[in-house]
């Protein structure tokens, strides 16, 4: 991938050339259908997540959708938005891949569907890059700041660290995850979303090591491997 510079000016180049791919949605007679978010939003996860099952279990991924939904529902208090609630159903969309190893739906796939830039670009601040380390994907969700897809990642480590039955024993990767990293994630974002902190100016190694229960947590070789020794958060656009 290269990155224009300055960011911030090629995230928007980028998605101004991507709306070429959005359409009209058109009823019957020639009359322009109002675009449903939620509607839509569940008619693209359903195409999604047909065949798709939670990690190391036989669960279909939509039991994991729903219970997600749930508790973005229970962290917002109010009634959830239709926004939030869309993001939720869709949080991971641009993880599904097809049989090559490729991203069934890209972010160009979801504009041409009628989701606006907005909304689409929450759902890139929620999907983990390749070999991107944990707490830099946590930091970039931060900075993206999409409340509403902060609000949806949150939810989805709460739902993370809660046990459930897996196949045979736990691999030591999600053993580290729900003992280390979904902790320690979730206090930063609900820091993040109540403004306690700006993520701009504070990482997530920087808040986290002067936090009461978890600076001990943040070990040289810890912060090294999820968040990189040398690590710089790029505002780069996201890619079809």
């Amino acid at each position: 991938m290269t990155t224009a510079s300055p960011a911030r000016a090629s995230a928007s180049a980028i998605f101004d050339a991507s709306a070429r791919w959005r359409f009209p949605f058109f009823g019957f007679g020639g009359a322009v259908k109002e675009f449903n978010l939620l509607n839509e939003a569940k008619l693209l996860a359903g195409e999604a997540y047909q065949k798709s099952f939670d990690n190391g279990t036989k669960r279909s991924l939509w039991t994991h959708i729903h219970e997600v939904e749930n508790e973005t529902a229970v962290f917002s208090e109010a009634p959830i938005s239709e926004r939030r609630h869309a993001m939720a159903t869709l949080h991971e969309l641009f993880e599904i891949l097809d049989k090559n190893g490729k991203v069934l739906f890209t972010p160009v796939k979801v504009l041409a569907r009628g989701f606006d830039l907005s909304f689409t670009a929450g759902l890139e601040a929620l999907r983990r890059h390749p070999s991107e380390p944990y707490l830099a994907y946590i930091h970039r969700t931060a900075c993206s700041g999409d409340m509403d897809a902060i609000v949806v990642k949150i939810a989805d480590l709460r739902v993370n660290k809660r046990p459930r039955p897996y196949d045979g024993e736990l691999p030591a990767k999600l053993q580290e995850k729900k003992s280390f990293l979904y902790p320690v994630s979730e206090a930063y974002l609900v820091a993040v979303y109540s403004g306690e902190i700006n993520p701009r100016l504070v990482s997530p190694v920087d808040y986290l090591k002067h936090h009461p229960l978890y600076a001990q947590m943040m070990t040289h070789n810890r912060v090294a491997r999820h968040y990189g020794a040398n690590n710089v958060i790029r505002f780069a656009p996201f890619t079809a």
